[in-house]
């Protein structure tokens, strides 16, 4: 009997690809994760060296849209997880309309993105202005980078078809683009709140 022959004990080949892109899910989290972290410690360094804030003379920043925009991100949130479970479930027509609704209710989030920094640049506020709307903008255009990666993910996952979703063994893909997106809706949260709000 030649090594090849000989059957490795462990897990089945599947669950092993299913841990190991589990695993590179999780590695991409801690990297964006790294990033938000040094935006937001540099967005507080200069908080906090301010004796006021928002700085002297710096427009306001539109909170109401950056919410409503929080909101629209989180109703996607809800119904990718719907569409997660329809696939679950064998459920064809349910698993699109909550995909589609997702991927729309994204594209309005993005279209919202793209008022809320319209209103800051004809407000005033540009990235050359200084520290502060550099790191605006910066938390503000990462995060949309990840949207639109997420959405152009969903949006290959509705084109590629329910069928290639329903199997249990392809549900892989749903799974980790449904983690994606709970990803960038909560850090879209974190930074409505420490950008916008606070």
């Amino acid at each position: 009997m030649s090594g090849a022959d000989v059957a490795v004990p462990g897990r089945p080949v599947r669950d092993r690809d299913e841990a190991t892109a589990r695993l590179g899910m999780l590695i991409l989290f801690g990297a964006l994760a790294m990033m938000y972290a040094a935006l937001l410690f540099a967005y507080s360094v200069l908080r906090f060296r301010l004796p006021v804030w928002p700085p002297e003379g710096a427009p306001g920043l539109p909170v109401r849209l950056a919410g409503c925009n929080a909101a629209l991100l989180a109703l996607s949130g809800g119904t990718l997880q719907r569409a997660l479970a329809s696939a679950r479930l064998g459920r064809h027509r349910q698993l699109a309309a909550e995909l589609a609704a997702t991927v729309l209710l994204g594209l309005v989030f993005v279209a919202g993105q793209a008022v809320i920094l319209g209103r800051m640049w004809r407000g005033g506020l540009r990235p050359e202005g200084g520290t502060f709307p550099a790191i605006v903008y910066a938390l503000t255009g990462f995060h949309a980078l990840q949207v639109v990666v997420g959405l152009l993910a969903l949006s290959w996952l509705l084109a590629a078809g329910q069928g290639f979703l329903l199997a249990p063994a392809r549900q892989l893909s749903l799974r980790l683009w449904t983690s994606y997106w709970q990803f960038v809706c909560a850090a879209w949260l974190v930074l409505c709140l420490a950008v916008f709000v606070l």
